[in-house]
């Protein structure tokens, strides 16, 4: 996939799944929205188990508390990452 980053704050959101392991071995995830061209961090929600719902939630309080982007436009990182 070609990728431009965005030319102009708020032009393009997007967001990303983190995972890890607390030190008890319990899985933990994490939503980051970030602003590409400023690389802001807009939110970060943090729970060991993150559905469909609660992101539509986290993306709804973003647009209502905040600017939204200039078209509407979010990212989602589909960047398979392989154990090799």
């Amino acid at each position: 996939m070609f990728w431009l980053p965005g030319l102009i704050q708020r032009y393009f959101w997007s967001y990303d799944f983190v995972s890890s392991r607390t030190a008890d071995g319990r899985a933990c995830r994490m939503l980051n929205i970030i602003d590409e061209y400023t690389r802001e961090c807009l939110a970060i929600l943090v729970n060991r188990r993150i559905t469909s719902e609660d992101v539509i939630n986290q993306l709804y309080h973003l647009f209502l508390f905040r600017e939204s982007p200039n078209i509407s436009a979010l990212i989602a990182d589909r960047n398979s990452r392989r154990k090799q």
